[in-house]
């Protein structure tokens, strides 16, 4: 009875890493796309003022 909860445990903790393994993968391919997106803007940016005088 304790091994079969102590396994039933273990299989949580097991489902709970799979979940947050997953969580941490969406999340570097969003913060990806955020830099992705910062440098075209950037680049938008540094190319709208060029020959601009201030």
């Amino acid at each position: 009875m304790l091994s079969e909860n102590f396994k039933d445990l273990l299989d949580s903790f097991k489902d709970l890493s799979s979940l947050v393994d997953d969580i941490n993968k969406d999340l570097e391919i969003s913060n990806n796309e955020i830099d992705k997106t910062l440098d075209n803007v950037k680049v938008e940016s540094e190319n709208n003022t060029k020959g601009v005088v201030c």
